[in-house]
């Protein structure tokens, strides 16, 4: 298990991490990725969770509004 005390610890690897999840699994509620992080063996505490994604958001590392994509529809085999 590995527990953060501030973003830039393990020189700053969460980053990496979220923007992995967030790119495979899609957008979420801060609730549901310290969920998915501590699944991933990352305790990350709420109020520090809060500082990444604002640094992550500044430094534009994130998009607060991923686009969706429409599925393909194929209307031929």
């Amino acid at each position: 298990m590995t527990i953060l005390q501030k973003p830039s610890d393990r020189e700053g690897f969460i980053f990496e991490v979220i923007r992995i999840i967030l790119l495979n699994d899609g957008n979420m509620n801060k609730q549901k990725l310290q969920r998915v992080l501590l699944g991933c063996g990352v305790y990350v505490k709420k109020p520090l969770l809060d500082e990444i994604l604002k640094t992550m958001l500044e430094k534009k590392l994130i998009d607060p509004n991923p686009k969706v994509q429409k599925p393909k529809i194929i209307t031929h085999i």
